[in-house]
């Protein structure tokens, strides 16, 4: 049986387990119903959570796991590099990226910062078909607007900058 490495997705697995957790046991005091959709929500993540970590066991037993420490990606005979650093890049950009998203939202608003976040994330996931990106991002922005904001009536945040020049 390997060793047990404490890597980034390590961490965030972890770290995500433990938040849906806390939300789960937090949710048990509410009514039956008005707590119906967070505790689906929470027992979903759980359960595929559950279903990842056993695969990620198996695989390790059977030996198609990549070591992750000192892999290296060979694209030709010279260029050696190590593929940690790519990837510890794209996760240290994507949490920046969640960072200001959340801080975009509370400046420009639900819908204008989910339109600049689904235009900015797959950017820099590397997805650079723009014929695909842009629609997606508008459609994806309009789409969870309507449900959320109309049809189950949930106010999103209109945003500082709207409050500041459109006051009521």
């Amino acid at each position: 049986m390997k060793k047990f490495t404490l890597t980034l997705e390590n961490i965030m697995i972890i770290t995500v387990i433990f938040l849906v957790s806390a939300s789960l046991y937090l949710s048990f005091d509410f009514m039956r119903m008005s707590a119906l959709f967070p505790k689906l929500v929470s027992i979903t993540i759980l359960a595929l959570f559950g279903i990842l970590i056993v695969m990620k066991l198996c695989s390790r037993e059977k030996g198609n796991e990549p070591e992750s420490n000192g892999a290296v990606t060979c694209q030709g005979e010279d260029d050696l590099k190590p593929a940690t650093t790519d990837r510890r890049l794209h996760w240290s950009l994507s949490l920046l990226l969640m960072t200001v998203y959340l801080a975009l939202i509370f400046l420009l608003g639900f819908g204008l910062s989910t339109i600049i976040y689904g235009l900015a994330f797959p950017y820099i996931a590397g997805y650079r078909k723009h014929k695909i990106i842009y629609p997606y991002a508008l459609a994806m922005a309009v789409i969870i607007i309507m449900v959320f904001g109309k049809f189950f009536q949930i106010p999103l945040p209109e945003g500082l900058i709207f409050e500041l020049i459109m006051p009521e």
